[in-house]
């Protein structure tokens, strides 16, 4: 199976990248996955099979799980001349930054690393959010604004180069934190849910003991 091609003039030993419009399969398989235990646990609620704590406990793993290939920060841009569209994603699990630009009928997609300091921005978030994140938030800040974003979170016009060609295009633009992002502070909230509820039901049952 042919998923691209490309003419390439090989003068040394090196590794070329090839990027194609072909979504990976795993993303499909893993949100799939999620929403069968998604599914489950309504099941096994709705019958009485398990508590509403740990109902929400699992529903706060399954979106964990979908928010891992989601991306967790994201940029898009447009322009109307000319006809222009740009959109940059974050990933967690492939550690990259995906920047699709569409100029007319021509598409060109780009692939950077993600900075050190935004990766453990998005690990914090995962673990320690509600301790680390304004400091993290503030470094990220700090990084973007050296790249003309200025935050992590915002709006504003920028000129970008052309694929394909030496003039600019000035884009406007949104970004901020994106759908894996926000999954994952759902996720916490319902872990910190079940604390007063789990206490609740223990106080519970031991005043059923008693008598």
């Amino acid at each position: 199976m042919i998923f691209g091609e490309k003419q390439v003039e090989v003068i040394r030993d090196e590794t070329m990248e090839l990027v194609t419009t072909i979504e990976p399969l795993y993303p499909l398989i893993i949100i799939v996955v999620a929403l069968l235990l998604f599914g489950g646990g309504i099941i096994l609620f709705l019958m009485k099979k398990c508590t509403l704590i740990s109902f929400l406990k699992l529903c706060s793993v399954t979106l964990c799980i979908v928010a891992v290939v989601m991306p967790w920060w994201g940029l898009s841009a447009s322009a109307t001349t000319p006809s222009a569209n740009r959109l940059t994603s974050a990933y967690l699990t492939t550690q990259t930054i995906v920047t699709t630009t569409t100029v007319g009928t021509y598409t060109e997609i780009e692939l950077a690393n993600i900075p050190e300091v935004f990766s453990l921005f998005l690990l914090a978030v995962l673990i320690m959010v509600s301790i680390t994140c304004i400091i993290i938030l503030s470094s990220i800040a700090i990084q973007l604004s050296n790249v003309g974003l200025g935050g992590l979170q915002g709006s504003g016009t920028f000129t970008v180069p052309q694929p394909q060609s030496n003039e600019y295009m000035n884009l406007s633009a949104t970004w901020g934190l994106s759908t894996g992002a926000y999954l994952t502070i759902v996720a916490i909230i319902l872990i910190v849910v079940t604390i007063p509820l789990e206490r609740i039901s223990k106080k519970k049952k031991n005043s059923y003991k008693k008598y």
